[in-house]
């Protein structure tokens, strides 16, 4: 590992618990904190941090920066930094979660659009389908061997896994937020894609090399 990349992945947080010298993020169970905390997590809030939350079996009722939220498994949370929440779970709630710091996940997302899109607020996706219930699962499964194992290369597994997570929240969160626009926006697109195709059907337009805008 190159001494800038050591740089970046081994950013010091304090609210959660290393158990390797080399965290760059961490991992447990839902159940930890739960059985902990009588499964009652008081309001408390991240400063740096973005945490995500999958449910699989059980549930979670509480508030997110005011706002009242209930979700039941399959069910995955994402908590942005600054972020003020407070959950009760159900108990014998099974899940897991995943601690990541806010300037890592910003760079493994750099030069996307999803950067810009989905991390700057906390959000919850409840009723998951079975494919994407089923990719959660996958992913968290595969964090948890590499976060309690020691094989060659454990950072950059755990960042690529954390990124492959990442992704696939902010897609579902990007999908949610399609299915809730109202009629009338996603038909505004279609008649504009319309109108520009009508109004340039006669020309024969190549692919520029860079994206051009029409007029």
């Amino acid at each position: 590992m190159n001494p800038a990349t050591t740089a970046l992945l081994l950013v010091p947080f304090s609210e959660v618990r290393h158990e390797q010298p080399d965290d760059c993020l961490h991992y447990e169970l839902v159940a930890v904190r739960g059985q902990e905390m009588d499964w009652t997590i008081p309001a408390h809030r991240h400063e740096g941090l973005h945490q995500i939350q999958f449910l699989e079996r059980g549930a979670i009722s509480g508030t997110v920066d005011g706002r009242e939220v209930e979700a039941a498994a399959p069910a995955v949370l994402l908590i942005a930094p600054g972020s003020v929440h407070g959950f009760r779970h159900t108990r014998g709630t099974s899940g897991h979660q995943l601690t990541i710091p806010s300037a890592t996940l910003q760079q493994l997302l750099a030069g996307t659009q999803l950067a810009d899109a989905g991390l700057g607020g906390s959000f919850v996706l409840s009723g998951l389908a079975p494919q994407a219930s089923a990719q959660c699962a996958f992913l968290f499964e595969t964090l948890a061997l590499e976060f309690h194992g020691q094989a060659t290369g454990r950072v950059p597994a755990l960042l690529a896994t954390a990124t492959l997570l990442a992704v696939l929240l902010l897609r579902l969160r990007g999908e949610q937020v399609r299915k809730a626009q109202p009629p009338g926006a996603r038909d505004a697109l279609v008649q504009r894609f319309r109108a520009l195709a009508e109004k340039h059907f006669r020309e024969h337009r190549g692919i520029p090399s860079t994206p051009r805008r029409w007029a």
